[in-house]
């Protein structure tokens, strides 16, 4: 018997020995692996899903933009469908996730954070019940100064490498590569049709790429395919506030990296990854692949017949396809890309004609719809939800199979608008139903989907309810509660409650917002900071609390750039941004307009070219003329807009020159423009406002019979600035009747009840009864102070606003306790909401009721309440202003104040409202010391106003029997308005750190009003920060020439020059001041400072210096820790050191400010080693 033959016999029991034996092992193996593993492997071996969970925020870890993190997100589950067949579910997508008690199921996390230096981290993590545990991370080379296409690179690196290796270490196996022999096609490559622009057709495009990829594994056409829809589905979506269009952008720039790593350098690669770049945002890098394309040797497919118009739109410059005839893809792609610059960047008229532009090939097109500004009424918001159910269900139909979906289209379930909600929340819960069936292999899932019809929903909400509002002046409450419903879960829901009618309900969701997860703020929902700002919330704003997570979340990318910069930047951080602009896009017309506006020196020689380049950007010709007018050069900027708008004659282009014939005193031309205005207006609402500003313009020139016909065109609106104006004008013609017929529908419409009660009071009118009780409960509850503890469940704003509208309805009703009674609890809870406004009219009411040591006690509170508000990031500075208060109303040489003085001292508050606020408080304090004829002077000046404090004053008016002048009182303080709105530009320059067109403006008004010293104090500060010192001390000289009585001039002198060192002569300003007015407490302790602590030898004297730190502490005993840091001084340097210390350990004690106390614990050292304390030397 041979060998061989015996080894024939034996084969099969070996190869069943084998199987044993490997079984065998392999049983040994699972033994000694940890429980978690096995459970892990075993989980793997049964479960092809890959869950992803979002990246949660943390506002104490930095992280990159969302793009960014979406990159390294995606390149993961790439990795697991693509390396390993699984199926993904991705948080981000709205694709729900295993529950907690499912332990079995491995959920994944990808952190993407930036470390101190900049650098990013990537750490891939794993679900362990609630909490994380890291599986590895990466330290990268990448810095958040690195571009977005280096990010992609890596990203799409790691799906073939670094994440395809933890995931087989996850027990996850990987498939067997489908052999592919489908070569590059040669065939042209050419742009999509207008039926499959739309989010439906991608989204139908990429379960099939996706599904032919499963089945007979990657080819370029498919790869490519995944890129481009992918990318499409990303901008077609962009405007809705969810993750999913930032997720999808993400997996089509790592689906273009893919296609050119496995091709590389090709012409079909290069050319899709230049369309998809070019989509998102990424013009230089499109541009380069465009090179790269033309640098290239011959290939078998010659290059997309998409790429001139992808290069005409990164380089801005359309014209070079003017002499070409575009194929009907090409036009198709030249104006969806010229869509998405407009959309960020667009005048509202180019808005509409582009958008006109692709509604002409599909009249249901969502995304040309909604890039519309809103100014078409609510007609055709309604017809674009109906079109888009009927379209969304016949295209689910298919997909659907066993659903009744034809019961959902409108023929069947009806046309109305609750109709159609039921009908989108029935299919949205069918599409939920498909995604999460655990058979459905679909990618992206059918929930993917779901989630974008519902973030669909949001938008046409938004839209619809805000054209109701904003464009008919109408309740909007009932369609708003059904989308409430059918948006129950939807993160940003409360936005849509900031609509609602009642305003208290708007402002109470508004703080809702605060509460919304970082990870879901991105840039399209930069709405809510501009309605933020639109409806005035008061103190801080939203934008404080969401303005450091939008702009994280914002990516490197031009449209996510123009939004961050234009509704988050502060202003003073601006120009660090203008370089993340040129490197993304160096050609934008949105770059340059920054260029020129925070580097305008530098870039103005490029102007010529400029224009003659963009002659059809209105936006960026328009910012040129807008930097020469901020320039005072009104001919030049004015020059401009006349040719813009010789070109396109629209209202965005004659706007521009009416404000140009305003500024320089054209009336006749101002009145032409408007009413050819009037002729290029679009809606209702629009003609409105040109009409309300024509009779503004006949009020101004006391024409008040032709004002009412414009006014009363305005009223049909029914919106309240139009139904006031009307009412304004019949007053201003003796008609008061009529002015409160109007006042009462502008009341009852828009809830302004409390603002109308004020108003009658103010005319001397008998409010009706039905406003009486109507303000009756809210009167009662918000008198009975304290309020009771459910009042922390209402934003602080809110509950200011009503307790100060029910205090001075208190006070208008002839309850002076009770009002002074809800001011003063105001003024203990809500101080840090309105700074020192309720205490100071607490004080005038305990003034006017002889109460003269709870007035004193009011006074004093609001000098501590402004100390404590400085540093506030809204802070306005105003404690010159309650000085002023406190000296009139206690009478401490009141009589030695004079007009100029007082004038002076109302002018320098930096805001419209807080000089309306004391001009009102300086008359009625004035007026109960019997002052009347300089008190009516100032009341006079505060009714001019339709502030609350303004209806107040003319209330005080009236029972003076002293009637209010009409509005045209205004024109004869028109230079004084006109400073005012110099200065009010100029304390803005000065607040965003813009010193240029601060100096540049305060020349103006120094040319204008030569006779201000406050300007020639404000000029002068500046020149001194700009180390103009010769300029700033002629300012300062010329201050004092102009008006010596005023205490601030000589002290502001002193200033300057104790900061150049000149301690002698500045102490001479201040010793002058206490001269002149020996109740100003500033120079006191301006001396003192200078005579207990100079360098200067020759300049300190102890013994001066402790009387005018006495006297100091006299004048404004609150400012405690001050004022026994000068006595400390002055102890010291009379050699008196025990009480030096004990009066500087006092100091420490009442400073709360860290930085202050830190100074005053370094001298307590000094003290305690028998040393006086010296300034540092100024040069």
């Amino acid at each position: 018997m041979s060998f061989a033959y015996c080894l024939d016999l034996f084969r099969p029991c070996l190869a069943c020995g084998v199987r044993v034996l490997l079984t065998c092992l392999l049983i040994l193996s699972t033994l000694w692996s940890s429980p978690a593993e096995a459970s892990q492997k075993r989980s793997a071996a049964v479960q092809p899903t890959v869950y992803l969970d979002l990246q949660k925020q943390d506002t104490n870890v930095r992280v990159p933009g969302v793009l960014i993190r979406e990159l390294f997100r995606q390149a993961f589950l790439i990795a697991a469908r693509e390396e390993f067949g699984a199926r993904t579910r991705d948080a981000s997508l709205g694709e729900p996730l295993p529950a907690l008690k499912d332990k079995d199921v491995p959920v994944f996390n990808i952190h993407v954070t930036i470390t101190r230096r900049g650098r990013y981290v990537v750490q891939v993590m794993q679900r362990d019940g609630e909490k994380l545990k890291l599986i590895e991370k990466r330290d990268l080379k990448l810095t958040n100064r690195s571009s977005a296409t280096e990010a992609v690179q890596l990203a799409e690196e790691y799906s073939r490498t670094w994440f395809k290796d933890l995931l087989q270490q996850a027990g996850y196996v990987p498939q067997k590569k489908k052999a592919t022999k489908e070569a590059i096609p040669t065939e042209p490559l050419r742009f999509i049709k207008i039926d499959d622009l739309n989010f439906r057709q991608q989204y139908a495009q990429l379960i099939d790429a996706h599904a032919a990829i499963a089945k007979q594994g990657e080819s370029p056409a498919l790869l490519a395919q995944l890129a481009r829809s992918y990318a499409l589905f990303g901008t077609l979506t962009e405007q809705y506030w969810s993750l999913i269009p930032l997720a999808t952008k993400a997996r089509g720039l790592l689906y273009a990296e893919r296609l050119q790593q496995k091709h590389p350098d090709t012409t079909y690669a290069l050319s899709n990854r230049a369309l998809v770049r070019g989509l998102l945002g990424l013009d230089r890098m499109a541009l380069k692949d465009i090179e790269t394309i033309a640098g290239l040797k011959a290939q078998p497919n010659t290059p997309a017949e998409w790429l001139p118009v992808v290069e005409a739109h990164c380089r801005y410059d359309n014209r070079k396809l003017k002499d070409q005839k575009l194929t009907l893809e090409n036009e198709l792609l030249r104006d969806y890309l010229a869509l998405l610059q407009v959309t960020y960047f667009g005048t509202p008229q180019q808005q509409n004609d582009i958008a006109d532009t692709l509604q002409v090939r599909d009249i249901h097109s969502v995304r040309a719809f909604y890039t519309r500004p809103r100014t078409l009424d609510d007609r055709q918001s309604l017809a674009i939800i109906h079109d888009v159910n009927f379209k969304l269900i016949q295209f689910c139909q298919p997909y659907l199979k066993g659903k009744n979906v034809r019961k959902l289209l409108p023929e069947f379930s009806g046309t109305r608008l609750q109709n159609l909600v039921k009908s989108r929340d029935a299919l949205v819960v069918m599409l939920k139903d498909r995604g999460t069936d655990p058979a459905e292999k679909t990618e992206p899932s059918f929930s993917m989907f779901a989630s974008t019809v519902q973030d669909l929903t949001m938008l046409q909400a938004w839209d619809l309810i805000s054209r109701r509002q904003e464009l008919r002046a109408v309740n909007a409450d009932q369609e708003l509660n059904l989308f409430l419903k059918s948006l129950d879960k939807h993160p940003f829901k409360p936005f849509l409650q900031t609509f609602a009618w009642q305003q208290a309900i708007a402002l109470e969701a508004f703080n809702e917002l605060g509460q919304v997860p970082g990870e879901y703020w991105t840039t399209a929902t930069h709405p809510i900071l501009a309605r933020d700002r639109k409806i005035g919330l008061p103190n801080e704003p939203l934008e404080t609390v969401r303005d450091t997570t939008y702009i994280r979340n914002g990516s490197h990318v031009i449209s996510e750039l123009a939004f961050v910069i234009d509704y988050a930047v502060p202003e003073e951080e601006k120009p660090q941004w203008v370089p993340y602009l040129t490197a993304v896009s160096p050609d934008s017309p949105y770059t340059i307009i920054q260029e020129l506006t925070f580097n305008w020196e530098q870039n103005e020689q490029r102007v010529p070219e400029l224009l003659k380049r963009y002659a059809d950007v209105d936006k960026l010709t328009h910012a040129i003329a807008y930097q020469y007018s901020l320039r005072f050069d009104y001919p030049r900027a004015e020059t401009i807009y006349q040719q813009v708008f010789n070109q396109r004659p629209t209202y965005e282009n004659i706007y521009p020159l009416i404000k140009m014939a305003q500024l320089q005193g054209k009336d006749e031309q101002e009145l032409r423009l408007r009413n050819e205005a009037l002729a290029l207006v679009q809606s209702v609402m629009e003609r409105a406002g040109v009409e309300a500003e024509i009779a503004r313009y006949y009020i101004k020139k006391k024409d008040y019979k032709e004002a009412l016909k414009h006014a009363k065109v305005a009223a049909k609106t029914y919106s309240g600035w139009g139904l006031r104006l009307e009412a304004e004008c019949h007053e201003l013609l003796g008609d008061l009747n009529s002015a409160l017929e109007l006042r009462k529908q502008e009341a009852v419409r828009y809830n302004n009840q409390f603002d109308f009660h004020t108003w009658c009071r103010s005319r001397g009118i008998e409010p009706p009864a039905e406003i009486q009780t109507f303000v009756k409960p809210y009167v009662d509850y918000y008198s009975n102070v304290p309020l009771s503890d459910d009042r922390y469940l209402v934003s602080d704003q809110l509950m200011y606003k009503q307790l100060s509208v029910v205090g001075c309805y208190q006070y208008l009703e002839g309850n002076p306790q009770a009002a002074m009674k809800v001011w003063d609890y105001t003024a203990d809870e809500y101080h840090f909401v309105a700074e020192s406004y309720p205490a100071i009219m607490a004080a005038l009411i305990a003034d006017e009721l002889g109460m003269t040591k709870e007035r004193d006690e009011y006074l004093s509170q609001a000098i501590n309440i402004e100390f404590l508000s400085r540093g506030k990031k809204y802070h306005l500075p105003q404690l010159n202003q309650i000085l002023l208060c406190k000296r009139i109303l206690t009478g401490k040489d009141a009589q030695a104040l004079s007009p100029e003085v007082i004038d002076w001292y109302l002018q320098e508050p930096e805001s419209h409202q807080a000089r309306i606020f004391y001009q009102y408080f300086v008359g009625k304090a004035l007026l109960q010391k019997k002052q009347n004829k300089l008190a009516i002077r100032y009341l006079q000046q505060a009714a001019e106003s339709e502030e609350m404090t303004g209806l107040l004053a003319a209330a005080v008016l009236l029972k003076l029997k002293h009637k209010p002048e009409p509005v045209e009182s205004q024109v004869a303080e028109q230079s004084t308005t006109d400073l005012h709105e110099l200065l009010d530009q100029v304390y803005a320059y000065e607040y965003h750190k813009r010193r240029e067109l601060q100096l540049v403006t305060l020349n103006r008004a120094a040319e204008l009003f030569p006779e201000s010293s406050l300007v020639f104090i404000r000029r002068g500060k500046l020149q001194a920060l700009l180390k103009q010192r010769d300029r700033a001390r002629q300012d300062f000289d010329k201050a004092i020439e102009l008006t010596p009585e005023v205490p601030e001039v000589w002290i502001s002198r002193g200033e300057y020059l104790e900061s150049t060192g000149q301690d002698q002569a500045a102490v001479k300003d201040f010793e002058e001041v206490v001269q002149r007015d020996p109740q100003n407490s500033f120079a006191p302790q301006a001396a003192a400072q200078l005579l207990a602590s100079s360098p200067d030898d020759k300049v300190r004297d102890g013994k001066r210096a402790l009387e005018y730190a006495q006297q100091a502490t006299r004048l404004i005993p609150e400012q405690k820790s001050l004022n026994m840091a000068l006595l400390a001084a002055a102890y010291a340097e009379l050699g008196q050191f025990d009480k030096a210390k004990e009066y500087n350990q006092n100091a420490i004690k009442y400073e709360q400010n860290y930085r202050i106390k830190k100074s005053y614990q370094n001298r307590q050292k000094l003290y305690d080693a028998g040393k006086p304390y010296r300034l540092k030397k100024r040069s």
